[in-house]
């Protein structure tokens, strides 16, 4: 099944989401205090996921996204440059 990104908008509006972020090893510690590479914030909005994914896109390796029972990886909706 696929969600459009207007979908994924209207669906991160309505509810709180938990993103998990997957850490590259090496930035892992200044995201974890006990290094976790993979970690979980809860979000508002899934904009406010995708913000974040996006500021930290160099150290990261995956992000999902659990918002209405759904996972998602946002990788399906990454923006061409």
């Amino acid at each position: 099944m696929s969600i459009s990104n207007k979908d994924l908008q209207k669906i991160g509006d309505q509810i709180a989401v938990v993103a998990r972020y997957t850490f590259k090893p090496e930035y892992a510690c200044d995201f974890s205090e006990a290094g976790n590479q993979i970690v979980e914030i809860a979000f508002e909005e899934i904009a406010e996921a995708r913000e974040f994914a996006l500021e930290f896109q160099r150290s990261l390796i995956d992000v999902t996204v659990l918002v209405a029972g759904k996972v998602i990886a946002l990788a399906d909706y990454k923006e061409e440059a």
